[in-house]
């Protein structure tokens, strides 16, 4: 029996978290809530691909959503879209930094606005952190840039139009 309310507790709490972001954005304005709902969506896929595929296959697969443009005025300046993704970062179960870019850079891209999505390390004490962030012309948009320094290992993938 005891068990029973355990499962129930667990299972309760479950179905809050996948069904808070539900809640809480049916306030929001319909353009905001669809693009929070956009990124919430490329946020599991993208997270499911980066936990069932190898690595090169998942960035083939950005990058080739990267090529395919499609014509819609940004309704949100590309920040507002940084913010959106991290907001809905919030209900995907261990979302990392990749991910977050990549949902990112993929949002950006179908609005018409090219970025880069780069790679560095952070050296913190003895050991190197790795770091990766979306830039557009230098302006970082979501994640944390290494500074520029000769010691960093810095890395860019090819900026898509």
């Amino acid at each position: 029996m005891r068990d029973r309310e355990i499962d129930n507790g667990l299972l309760s709490r479950l179905l809050n978290q996948m069904i808070g972001p539900f809640r809480e954005w049916r306030s929001l304005p319909d353009k905001e809530r669809k693009e929070l709902y956009e990124a919430l969506f490329l946020l599991w896929r993208i997270r499911l691909s980066l936990w069932i595929l190898p690595f090169r296959r998942v960035r083939r697969r950005v990058r080739h959503r990267l090529c395919r443009p499609r014509d819609r005025k940004p309704e949100y300046s590309s920040r507002q879209t940084g913010r959106h993704v991290k907001r809905a970062s919030r209900y995907v179960y261990r979302v990392n930094d990749l991910a977050r870019c990549y949902a990112t850079q993929i949002m950006l891209s179908r609005r018409g606005q090219p970025s880069d999505l780069r790679f560095g390390l952070r050296e913190d004490g003895d050991q190197p952190e790795p770091q990766v962030w979306v830039e557009i012309n230098g302006t970082v948009i979501i994640g944390e840039a290494v500074p520029d320094n000769p010691s960093d290992s810095q890395q860019s993938e090819d900026r898509r139009e």
